[in-house]
């Protein structure tokens, strides 16, 4: 990502002439070695041909979001200059051999994956490389060198997404520590601590574009066992990385929501006390000063009880909710217009 920030111009035109020159090259072996007619393509090296430089571009937008958000999350973080860096140093860096055995771990699971869901399917004959290729194999020409491309192509994405999952993994972890541990709360004062949550938005809808882009790209890998559960459990990894890491400082907002409406009782249940008093004596003066405070202890109540103890904005659940579930319509429709069609 170094490498990359050198060139001049936005960040994400570099990874698209990469995906561009991979899906190109990919094309051009193919034809030239006969496996493909000329002006026909197969999808599974193109999608995978594009989705490896995607991934990475996702990582490296999500660094510079989480670099940003934390300097917008600074008025409220309890942290020295020192702690703040670290911060920082781990919210874009990841360890090189957390990155190895997290590609290795998720190209692992693919490989056990594609060898069980033909199992669960009935179909026990199938072998564990035709699991793992699963449906792409119907791309695939007479000559095992589209067969050989895509076994490459899968190991390679499969090594590149496990490091970038784990690279998100430990930004969201880091964004935990700093709400449970480093966050001064006031609850009226919330701006800044959108900061951070909008970060485990922005990562929950870079998850649903990465996930959701095989389903759309190859709508029948869909009728795999193995993809549909793989694809339930993408949506709740989705939800758990917009929602677990924002745990923490929610019980923060909630007991100081707590305190400060347990106050606000206090000096209510005072003030009724000083009305009976004047009411059973007899001293009625300045009853108007009392009414004005009594009506503000009950709309500072009511201003307390709206307040929320979520740390985001109504507009980033919707676009999260709606990031989430647009893929699984746009699917629907899909499957829907192949039964029809036919």
């Amino acid at each position: 990502m170094r490498w990359v920030e050198r060139f001049p111009g936005p960040f994400w035109v570099v990874y698209l002439v990469a995906a561009v020159v991979l899906d190109l090259a990919l094309t051009a072996a193919l034809w030239s070695a006969g496996t493909d007619r000329t002006g026909i393509v197969t999808r599974l090296p193109l999608f995978l041909g594009f989705e490896i430089p995607a991934t990475l571009a996702l990582a490296h937008y999500l660094n510079r979001s989480a670099a940003k958000a934390l300097d917008e999350f600074r008025p409220v973080l309890i942290a020295t200059e020192a702690e703040s860096l670290t911060f920082r140093y781990r919210l874009v860096t990841l360890p090189p051999s957390a990155a190895l055995w997290s590609g290795i771990a998720l190209l692992v699971g693919n490989v056990i994956i594609g060898m069980i869901a033909p199992l669960l399917a009935g179909q026990p004959s199938v072998t564990a490389l035709q699991g793992f290729l699963q449906p792409f194999l119907v791309d695939a020409s007479r000559s095992p060198l589209p067969i050989g491309i895509d076994v490459v192509l899968l190991i390679v994405f499969a090594l590149t997404v496990g490091a970038v999952l784990c690279h998100i993994l430990r930004q969201l972890a880091v964004i935990s520590l700093i709400y449970s541990r480093h966050t001064r709360v006031n609850l009226f004062r919330l701006a800044p601590l959108y900061a951070l949550s909008r970060q485990t938005a922005r990562t929950s809808i870079g998850l649903v574009l990465l996930f959701s882009a095989a389903p759309l790209a190859v709508p029948e890998v869909m009728r795999q066992m193995g993809n549909l559960v793989s694809s339930a459990m993408a949506l709740l990894l989705v939800l758990a990385v917009f929602m677990v890491p924002l745990v923490g400082v929610h019980r923060l907002l909630d007991r100081e929501k707590e305190r400060l409406v347990s106050e606000n009782g206090v000096m209510m249940e005072t003030a009724v006390g000083e009305l009976h008093r004047r009411v059973t004596s007899g001293k009625l003066q300045a009853m108007d000063d009392m009414n004005k405070a009594m009506a503000s202890l009950e709309i500072e109540r009511a201003a307390l009880v709206r307040v929320p103890t979520w740390p985001w904005d109504p507009g980033t659940l919707r676009t999260v909710m709606a990031a989430l579930f647009l893929p699984i319509l746009i699917w629907l429709i899909q499957y829907g217009l192949q039964r029809f069609l036919g």
